[in-house]
C-alpha cells in the first residue's frame, strides 16, 4: 500500500526533473561591436630584434602577461610592448 502512494510522487518528481534538465539554457551574446572592442583593447604589437603581436591574456597587480608566437622573441635583445591607447611598456 505505501508503495502505492510513493509511485505518483516519484513519477511527478522524475517528470518535473526531466523538463528542468532539457529547457534550453538562455545566454546572451555579445554584439559585434562588443567583440571588436574587447579585441582591439587585449591586443597588442611586439617591437623589438623582431617584431610581433600577441594577446594579453592576465592581469595580476598590474603585471600583464602577453601571449605571442616564440618567433617573436626568440631572438634576445630588448623588447617592447605597444597597447591599444599608445602605450608601450618594456618587456622583462
Amino acid at each position: 500500500m505505501k508503495l502505492k502512494k510513493l509511485i505518483k510522487p516519484l513519477i511527478t518528481a522524475i517528470l518535473v526533473t526531466i523538463i528542468i534538465i532539457t529547457q534550453p539554457l538562455r545566454t546572451v551574446a555579445l554584439t559585434p561591436s562588443e567583440i571588436n572592442t574587447i579585441a582591439e583593447r587585449i591586443t597588442v604589437r611586439i617591437s623589438g630584434a623582431n617584431k610581433g603581436s600577441g594577446v594579453i591574456i592576465n592581469n595580476s597587480n598590474n603585471i600583464y602577461t602577453v601571449l605571442s608566437n616564440a618567433h617573436v622573441i626568440k631572438n634576445k635583445g630588448q623588447y617592447e610592448v605597444h597597447t591599444y591607447d599608445g602605450r608601450n611598456y618594456p618587456i622583462s
